[in-house]
């Protein structure tokens, strides 16, 4: 059952890496992970993952998901991880050489300068998400 389901995801993201994809996922009594693109039976509790395959989304994604590297290899082709990769250490080096930086903080769509605390936060994060998205991180 998880090698089909692996067979369908790579094939859906084969088919179409940056149209929005949706899978469910669930673990099963001895712990085992499973994903499929159709709904398991309803006596299992699975959670319904809509994914984008843009880079924004997918860092998103992952973020709040607090996937593992092994449902990243999964969910997402070398292709959307690679990018989301590269805008990860684009957004720590901007965060780490511009003396400053603005960014949305309140999403009135107005950027606000971050503070030295606010920037170090964030990059906390991007190697945060480096860690997790790079296959080779720095």
């Amino acid at each position: 059952m998880l090698y089909r389901s692996l067979a369908v995801l790579i094939a859906i993201g084969l088919c179409s890496p940056v149209a929005a994809q949706q899978v469910y996922k669930w673990v099963d009594e001895d712990g085992t992970v499973h994903f499929t693109d159709s709904p398991p039976d309803e006596k299992v509790k699975a959670e319904r993952v809509v994914l984008r395959g843009n880079v924004s989304s997918t860092i998103t994604e992952v973020e709040q998901r607090g996937m593992s590297r092994d449902e990243i290899d999964l969910l997402y082709t070398p292709e959307q991880r690679q990018n989301a990769c590269e805008q990860a250490r684009a957004n720590r080096t901007t965060l780490r050489n511009m003396p400053v930086v603005m960014k949305d903080k309140d999403g009135d769509g107005t950027p606000e300068e971050l503070t030295d605390d606010e920037k170090a936060a964030e990059i906390e994060r991007a190697d945060a998400q480096i860690a997790l998205l790079c296959v080779d991180p720095d």
